[in-house]
């Protein structure tokens, strides 16, 4: 099964949604970012953001966190000093924020069971 990724912006709140649906490879979570970038879909400034991953399956293991920590390095002047909460409500996927957040980065992450419930940690 592929993958499919949407992007919004509500420019309201000022947040960038990501919401991704069918099997996620890390290639896949590095490219629709880079896509999103190269396309300059994130408007400058934008510190929150929402990456929803109910609808997916995470399909690469915790070993592919430095990865992450590494792909948001690279892109810090868009990620520094941002919160991203995710949207997961499948218990193997919460612990990536976690290990990432341990990493010791310079944003904040934080799962979320709902859309709601990211909002409000937001602000």
């Amino acid at each position: 099964m592929g993958y499919k990724v949407e992007f919004k912006f509500d420019k309201e709140k000022s947040i960038f949604f990501k919401v991704y649906s069918g099997d996620i490879y890390f290639d896949d979570f590095r490219s629709s970012w880079e896509n999103a970038i190269k396309n300059n879909l994130i408007s400058p400034g934008v510190k929150n953001f929402i990456i929803d991953y109910k609808d997916a399956t995470i399909m690469f293991d915790h070993s592919r966190v430095k990865d992450i920590v590494i792909f948001y390095t690279k892109y810090n002047d868009i990620f520094s000093n941002s919160k991203i909460a995710l949207i997961m409500v499948k218990p193997e996927h919460v612990i990536f924020p976690m290990m990432v957040e341990s990493e010791g980065v310079n944003f904040m992450v934080k799962p979320f069971y709902t859309v709601e419930g990211a909002l409000k940690w937001l602000g």
